[in-house]
C-alpha cells in the first residue's frame, strides 16, 4: 500500500488550528483540551464527548472542502494515541517515546480527494487518493501528521475504539 505522507508544524482552520491536505476518506486525528471552544480532554479509546462533535464536523467539513470533495462519503471519528492513530494515518511512521500515548482523534474520511497541501515533484500534479488521516495535536489543535492513499488503511479505525460518525456534505450521522 503506497501512502503520501506529510508531517506538518500546523495550519488555519475555521478558527481552530488544523492542517492543508486531504484525501478520499480522510482520516483526521484531532484532540480536545478546551482550545477552540471545545471542553473536556478525551479519554483514549472512548466515546467522543458530545461538546466535541460540533467542532470535529466542521474540521472534516473543511479539511473535504480544501481537497476536493465537499461531500465525502463518509466521515468517522475515535480517540486514539497519537501512535495508534499514526498506524491508521501514516503506516510504518514512528514517534519519540513521549508522544506516543498523546491523545487524539482521529477522522476517517472516505470519498474523492486531492491533496492539494501534498508537496509534489515540481511540475506533478497534486496526489490523488481515497483515504486521507490527518493527525491534530490534542493541547493546540495543530495538525503533526496526514496520510493520502489509494487503498483502505493497513488498521481500521474502529479498531482504536467506538467510532462517530460526523455529519459532513451529504453524510448524516
Amino acid at each position: 500500500m503506497s501512502v503520501i505522507k506529510r508531517r506538518r508544524n500546523h495550519g488555519l482552520v475555521g478558527g481552530c488550528i488544523i492542517g492543508g491536505g486531504i484525501a478520499t476518506i480522510v482520516t483526521v486525528v484531532l484532540t480536545v483540551s478546551g482550545v477552540c471552544g471545545a471542553t473536556a480532554a478525551p479519554r483514549v479509546g472512548g466515546v467522543i464527548p458530545a461538546s466535541a462533535i460540533a467542532q470535529l464536523t466542521s474540521i472534516a467539513a473543511q479539511q473535504a472542502a480544501i481537497n476536493g470533495d465537499a461531500s465525502p462519503t463518509s466521515v468517522l471519528a475515535v480517540e486514539a494515541t497519537h501512535a495508534a492513530a499514526l498506524t491508521v494515518a501514516t503506516p510504518g511512521d514512528v514517534l519519540p517515546q513521549s508522544a506516543a500515548s498523546e491523545a487524539v482523534y482521529l477522522i476517517t474520511m472516505t470519498g474523492s480527494f486531492i491533496g492539494n497541501g501534498f508537496s509534489t515533484a515540481p511540475g506533478s500534479p497534486a496526489p490523488m487518493g481515497s483515504y486521507l488521516s490527518v493527525v491534530v495535536d490534542s493541547g493546540t489543535f495543530w495538525v503533526t501528521d496526514e496520510g493520502l492513499s489509494q487503498s483502505a488503511p493497513p488498521v481500521s479505525p474502529s479498531s482504536l475504539g467506538p467510532t462517530t460518525t460526523l455529519a459532513v456534505g451529504t453524510t448524516s450521522s
